[in-house]
């Protein structure tokens, strides 16, 4: 499997809700809205306050049919008014970019032959460049794409898809 079969069912699909969530990492859904739910874990004695609360609680989200997570990567977004990057210092223009983004149609997804670069193009002149960070280990994901069924697939640097199943529930 290749990087453009795993995202072909994307194509023709709305992206919604993209947003930074950590640092340089971007996420977004596409495709219905499903909830996963995340059932309260009994935490270790060992473990904080705040953390004991959290994993004590029943954790609701709501997510696409597919949550594809731009991680250990340089990129560049732009739409008709906005254009951002990876090493942007002024959140505002990247959430504004997003923001912008956000509704728009995924028409194509391209692959470079050796894997290191992606683009993904959008009906309303939306486009996504994804680079393999220099800095970046062999075993970094790239990007990740969830399933809302627990399912996720990664893409790393060495070229590996790795398939997982995550604990939730609908």
């Amino acid at each position: 499997m290749n990087a453009l079969d795993v995202f072909f069912p994307l194509s023709g699909c709305i992206v919604w809700s993209p947003q930074i969530v950590h640092g340089s990492i971007i996420n977004m859904q596409f495709g219905e809205p499903h909830l996963l739910i995340r059932e309260p874990v009994v935490p270790s004695p060992q473990n904080s306050r705040k953390v004991k609360l959290n994993l004590s609680r029943r954790r609701v989200f709501v997510v696409g049919q597919w949550q594809f997570c731009i991680q250990d990567a340089e990129w560049e977004i732009s739409t008709d008014n906005y254009s951002a990057n990876n090493n942007e210092k002024n959140i505002e223009n990247v959430n504004q970019c997003l923001g912008e983004l956000a509704g728009q149609i995924l028409l194509s997804v391209y692959h470079d032959a050796e894997g290191n670069y992606m683009a993904f193009n959008f009906d309303m002149r939306g486009v996504i460049r994804v680079f393999f960070s220099e800095n970046a280990s062999d075993d970094a994901d790239f990007w990740t794409l969830s399933i809302w069924n627990g399912n996720i697939i990664s893409y790393r640097k060495d070229g590996v898809h790795i398939f997982k199943r995550e604990n939730f529930s609908e």
